[in-house]
């Protein structure tokens, strides 16, 4: 089972990446950490600064061709956000890419570094005293009067590399753009965010290594066929990447997306509701993902008509016994989103109780799982009290439970509740009698005359 996934992974990176490579033939721009914003910007004598190559590039956009700017490896080290805005956007078949030199690895970093020999053994009887509730390596606390901080390290600090992220601002920020690339980059010690795209089509971060982020590595929000394509996400502090867009209203999709990435040790700091994976809007799309090791759900959802297809998770919610790998809650309107052909297995702590491979919580409707493939999971499945959820075709192996539909719609998440008033304000919020919506999901038309508490129409057949 996992021979096959890693198959399909590793197949899914080299078409991803052919698809990438059919550019136009593009105008250079060179980049390295030792160059002078003076030169211009050739590769025997490159830029510094990311601000200093988008600005030429945009002066020669219109030479019929797109932009290649070429970073060499090195440290890129950040104090404000890197942003891109509508005039650095490229052209269909001539976008403007940032990527790294072959075989170099040009970091983005969002602030110093600290010597190894800035850190000093604790010697002083009374302050070690004073930090004897620092009693775990990784923990430490900082001194507000003096300004000292005290660490204990995981591992001995000589010859390491210690990052103190400062930049709160994303690294990179997109608004408006289209048709722009980054590949093969590091974005790494930021406290904010990594990158963020808004509106926009067409923008792509591929093969990049996103890490040490202390909130959430990426957003995404609205544009279309904006995605994240065989990167590798790990150590961040919240989430991995979030994505949104499409008009809820006529159902028109977004078609952004997040592809063949590695994502996993997320939720670090923030230890709930912290996923891997976000889908919001209309027509996400999530495939070809591996995903593990975080406190709770590899991914949540809200909107519609998302598809999560081909994805392997395991080794989440393991700080939770009641949490789900995949999660929608509280949502009568989340309908036509479709998860298929995922392999689940080993979903929570040592024990494996108290979770799901797929929570549909809290009278959520209109799910679609199919020819999934779930094993050791204590609950394959948990409907909580909605309707209208097919679980067709899976396969189900080890799991306790392979599948629970409750009625808590008909008692404590029924009417009169703070998850009632959740679910009436969010069906307000679409025009859920009125065309599309109407041919789409006619079964919501009626709901609130059809015993809305009752777990009605759910099935589950092989």
């Amino acid at each position: 089972m996992n021979n096959l996934t890693v198959t399909i992974l590793a197949l899914c990176a080299v078409l991803s990446f052919g698809c990438l490579m059919h550019e136009a033939d593009a105008a250079d721009l060179y980049l390295a950490p030792t160059g002078n914003d003076a030169n211009p910007g050739a590769r025997d004598a490159p830029f510094a600064a990311l601000e200093r190559a988008r600005d030429a590039a945009r002066g020669l956009k219109g030479q019929g061709g797109g932009v290649t700017v070429w970073l060499r490896g090195g440290v890129y080290r950040r104090d404000k956000a890197f942003e891109l805005t509508e005039q650095d956007s490229g052209a269909e078949g001539a976008p403007v890419v940032y990527r790294a030199v072959e075989g170099q690895q040009p970091r983005i970093v969002g602030g110093p570094a600290i010597p190894p020999e800035a850190f000093l053994p604790v010697t002083d009887a009374g302050v070690l005293k004073r930090l004897e509730e620092l009693d775990s390596p990784g923990e430490y606390f900082v001194d507000r009067k003096t300004g000292v901080l005290y660490f204990w390290p995981p591992s001995p600090v000589a010859g390491k590399e210690i990052g103190l992220s400062l930049l709160e601002a994303p690294m990179v920020s997109l608004t408006g753009v289209s048709n722009v690339t980054f590949r093969g980059l590091t974005f790494e010690f930021a406290r904010g965010m990594a990158v963020t795209m808004a509106g926009g089509s067409h923008n792509r971060l591929a093969g990049c290594t996103i890490r040490n982020i202390a909130t959430d590595a990426v957003k995404i929000d609205g544009g279309t066929d904006n995605g994240v394509l065989s990167c590798d996400l790990y150590n961040m502090g919240g989430a991995g990447v979030s994505l949104s867009g499409g008009d809820r209203a006529t159902l028109t999709p977004c078609d952004n997306f997040a592809e063949n990435c590695h994502i996993h040790h997320f939720g670090r700091i923030f230890r709930t509701h912290k996923d891997a994976l976000f889908l919001n809007g209309v027509g996400c799309r999530v495939s070809h993902n591996l995903i593990h090791d975080a406190p709770h759900d590899a991914m949540d959802f809200g909107g519609n008509d998302h598809l999560v297809d081909l994805n392997e998770i395991h080794d989440v919610c393991t700080e939770t016994d009641d949490a789900g790998a995949i999660y929608t809650g509280r949502d009568w309107t989340v309908r036509g989103t479709v998860i298929k052909h995922n392999f689940f297995h080993d979903i929570g702590g040592s024990a494996h109780v108290g979770n799901q491979a797929i929570y549909v919580d809290d009278n959520a409707c209109g799910v679609t799982s199919v020819g999934n493939v779930i094993y050791r999971v204590y609950r394959a499945f948990l409907i909580g009290g909605g309707r209208e959820n097919a679980m067709d075709n899976n396969v189900i192996v080890e799991c306790p439970i392979p599948m629970h539909i409750d009625n808590r719609g008909m008692s404590w998440s029924g009417k009169e509740t703070e998850n009632w008033t959740t679910l009436t304000t969010r069906l307000a919020a679409v025009p859920y009698q009125q065309e599309p919506w109407r041919s789409r999901f006619p079964q919501l038309v009626t709901i609130l005359d059809d015993e809305p508490g009752l777990p009605k129409r759910n099935r589950g057949r092989q």
